[in-house]
């Protein structure tokens, strides 16, 4: 009776201390990547960039190749959006709450990465119409660009439409996707809606 009883004690003790790993693991994670995002600079030596410039990335080269890698082939939005996922992930380890077919929810990230980077470089083209620059700190050309490209190519040719019509729908299709699927990933619950009520209410 006590071995059993002393086991399960062990196996909460264990359980508690796994789930603290995790949220601080995943918090420090969340937190490092927005803010070597913030930082990003399009002149540092980093992915795809050879500079003699000294990083002005918070995390120096180290942030500055991840930055790049992130912001350049994916686009800052995806990018953004994990970064909230792994936050509120944390924050639900940290309130002892059950994320739901977490399995499931790791690789559907991948369809939420792919989305949002169609949709990042939908929303560039388009805010590249109205500016007479581009923003060049966050808007990068990359991998997404000639996903994006590729994909508008192929509805054009199947739907018979436009290259225009063709970018419209696939961009908003793209968007959509994306912040569909980061609601479902992210698992909001009372506890986290809470957190975040608490952080604007001053607002």
């Amino acid at each position: 009776m006590n071995e059993t009883k002393n086991d399960m004690l062990e196996s909460i003790l264990l359980d508690k201390v796994v789930k603290k790993s995790m949220f601080m693991l995943l918090f420090s994670l969340s937190v490092t990547i927005f803010l070597s995002l913030a930082t990003f600079n399009p002149d540092d030596q980093g992915w795809g960039v050879v500079s003699v410039n000294e990083s002005t990335n918070l995390f120096g080269e180290t942030g500055a190749w991840v930055s790049g890698l992130i912001i350049r082939e994916f686009g800052f939005i995806p990018g953004l959006l994990l970064v909230f996922v792994l936050f509120i992930w944390s924050l639900k380890l940290f309130n002892r709450s059950t994320i739901n077919f977490i399995k499931l929810k790791i690789l559907s990230l991948l369809l939420m990465i792919i989305s949002g980077s169609l949709g990042d470089a939908y929303l560039e083209i388009l805010i590249s119409e109205f500016i007479s620059s581009k923003i060049s700190t966050f808007f990068q050309e990359g991998f997404s660009d000639w996903l994006f490209i590729f994909f508008t190519d192929n509805v054009s040719n199947l739907l018979g439409t436009d290259s225009l019509n063709s970018r419209h729908i696939l961009g908003i299709i793209s968007l959509s996707i994306s912040v569909a699927m980061f609601v479902w990933i992210s698992s909001f619950s009372p506890a986290e809606i809470n957190f975040f009520k608490f952080l604007l209410g001053p607002i």
